[in-house]
């Protein structure tokens, strides 16, 4: 009997799945075992969430999510399945809570009807929306300059904010803006007060079917800068930068990695640091090393010591501060690459540091001199310029003396003989200004022209040729210049009436004439009016206009035009966002403005942290250097 039904069973068995069943009678089962996702876990009020999962069937077929309202199960969303069962279907609440189910309906697919599918319900808890909390950019402003307050809310959608300030026991809107789409807003503001409570309210608003509820954040005091803070004076190093503020004391920052930040460290700074042991300063002057000016007419410098360029009679780097030996009565300083200048009250010079080419002018074959010398055969100087390796004084009267190295002609005697003590400039007087670059000299002359004298490599002498010149020569076309800067390959000249002329180098349409040719004479720098100074750097040349705005151009590969860009121009481009300019300076690629309310505003290469704004990132526009106050 057993042996019969198990041969009646393999007969059904093999007829079966011979034939198979018929198709309309096959389904899928409900399956409530299936778990759904949600996604954030705990979603903010008013913001879309995601419910995910995946169900037993692995067709393509309609789902809907469902919300339990008052007892009852209600459609809140549709969807659809993939080929592999997965759906993912996107909702909104504003409730505190909710409970949630997908639910797929009896559906046939081709010849296959499949069951309905329940999923399991999942409670969702949601949170309140909340604004995090805000930060003032920089910490501690200047005042009177724009500083940011930002941060952001969590209701991830665009919507009004407004800065408040206390005022009183009251609040007062003071700037207004939007969120971006991830809910993150900066609103900008400014004040002249010593300090100022501030916080951000998001008003209530409605946006399509969703209405977002009033948000305040939590106050915060910003504290600004103390008066006497204030900038007075920049200098630019080779990677680094220092200010002088009006109490007499320095900050710097930047590169450091010989000391010249005067911190005590040899740590890079991105935001200024307070010079050691200076006060009462009155003038600074940099290169590798700075030196600052003090009351009473001494001196004290910091940085590289490479051949006794600080005057303290040792060629040790120092992190802080040192004391000139043997200066008193100073009135000017000026630094080269390795030496440094001093003009002294009545008129002499003393020099210390490099005299590999005789730029101490004592008239010794010593490779350096650790502290001051005086300089031979010069009195009644007036000023004092130093370059790269040759320094040269303005005498009372109008002449001048020069001395170092002269291999281009740049000490202007009509030789190329590097001199260790000061010799005449051929044919010049009546000069009114001296203006050194590393081969070639120039002045100005009373009316208003220029000579100028040594390499001409690129037309720099701007005599029409490109021929180097050991005595000086006229500059051409220029009759009516009021100031003269000079750079390593091109000069420029601010002329009366505000306009400017430049010649010499031009690869990078430093000259501003809308080319990149070279110019042996001088040429008129385009869309520059009512100028009030001029500054040039290598490869870039800036003006400062009446009003207080810049404009820059030549090389921007760093962005130190300050135009929003980083293409050169050679034409002038506008500084974005500086007004109220009293002074500018350039470095090798950055520019820095200082703005009449003693703030600083730099652009440019930061790879040091040079530009003072906390970070080491190029700027193409300015950012107020912070930490100042």
């Amino acid at each position: 009997m057993r042996k019969s039904v198990l041969i009646l069973l393999s007969t059904l068995l093999a007829v079966t799945g011979m034939l198979g069943l018929p198709q309309s009678s096959v389904s899928a089962r409900a399956d409530t075992a299936v778990s759904v996702t949600v996604s954030p876990s705990k979603p903010v009020r008013g913001v879309t969430f995601t419910v995910s999962g995946k169900l037993p069937t692995k067709v393509t077929r309609p789902v809907e999510l469902q919300a339990k309202v008052s007892g009852k199960w209600k459609k809140v969303a549709s969807g659809k399945t993939d080929t592999k069962g997965t759906f993912s279907i996107k909702a909104t609440t504003t409730k505190s809570s909710l409970s949630v189910r997908v639910v797929a309906a009896k559906t046939k697919v081709g010849k296959k009807t499949y069951a309905n599918v329940t999923t399991k319900t999942k409670k969702i808890t949601t949170v309140a929306p909340a604004m995090s909390a805000t930060k003032a950019t920089p910490s501690k402003p200047i005042r009177g300059e724009s500083f940011a307050v930002s941060g952001s809310v969590n209701t991830k959608v665009v919507r009004p904010v407004e800065l408040q300030a206390k005022v009183g026991t009251s609040w007062k809107k003071v700037a207004s803006g939007k969120t971006d789409k991830k809910g993150k807003f900066s609103l900008k503001s400014s004040t002249t007060k010593s300090s100022l409570t501030l916080r951000v309210v998001a008003p209530k608003t409605r946006i399509g079917k969703v209405t977002y509820e009033k948000l305040v954040g939590k106050s915060m005091t910003v504290k600004t800068g103390a008066v006497g803070g204030k900038v007075v004076q920049v200098v630019a190093g080779d990677s680094h930068m220092c200010a002088l503020l009006t109490n007499g004391t320095v900050k710097c920052w930047g590169n450091n990695e010989n000391g010249q930040l005067g911190d005590g460290t040899t740590k890079r700074r991105s935001t200024p640091v307070k010079v050691s042991g200076v006060s009462g300063a009155t003038a600074l002057t940099s290169y590798g090393h700075t030196c600052a000016l003090l009351a009473g007419g001494t001196v004290k410098c910091w940085g590289p010591n490479w051949a006794g360029e600080l005057g303290d009679g040792s060629t040790q780097h120092r992190s802080t501060p040192v004391k000139v030996s043997g200066v008193s009565g100073a009135t000017a300083l000026t630094t080269g690459q390795s030496n440094t200048c001093a003009l002294l009250a009545g008129g002499t010079v003393k020099c210390w540091g490099d005299n590999g080419h005789g730029q101490l002018g004592d008239g010794s074959t010593q490779l350096w001199s650790t502290t001051p010398v005086t300089v031979s055969g010069v009195s009644g100087a007036t000023a004092l310029t130093t370059s790269y390796t040759h320094s040269c004084a303005l005498l009372a009267g109008g002449t001048a003396k020069c001395w170092g190295y002269n291999e281009s002609g740049q000490l202007g005697d009509g030789s190329t003989q590097h001199r260790s003590t000061p010799v005449k400039v051929s044919g010049v007087s009546g000069a009114t200004a001296l203006t050194t670059s590393t081969d070639h000299t120039c002045a100005l002359l009373a009316g208003g022209t220029l000579k100028c004298w040594g390499n001409n490599w690129y037309g720099q002498l701007g005599d029409g040729s490109t021929q180097h010149r050991s005595t000086p020569v006229k500059v051409s076309g220029v009759s009516n210049a009021t100031a003269l800067t000079t750079s390593q390959n091109h000069s420029c000249a601010l002329l009366a009436g505000g306009t400017a002329k430049c010649w010499g180098y031009n690869e990078y349409g430093q000259l501003g004439d809308g080319t990149n040719q070279h110019r042996s004479t001088p040429v008129k720098v385009s869309r520059v009016s009512g100028a009030t100074a001029l500054t040039t750097s290598q490869n870039h040349s800036c003006a400062l206009l009446a009003g207080g705005t810049l404009k820059c151009w030549g090389n921007n590969g760093d962005g130190q035009l300050g135009d929003g860009t980083t293409g050169e121009r050679s034409t002038p481009a506008a500084v974005a966002g500086v007004s109220g300019a009293t002074a500018v300076t350039t470095g090798l690629n950055h520019s820095c403005a200082l703005l009449s309310g003693g703030a600083l505003k730099c652009w440019g290469w930061n790879y040091y942290g040079q530009l003072g704004d906390g970070t080491t990132q190029d700027r193409s526009t300015p950012v107020t250097v912070v930490g100042l106050g």
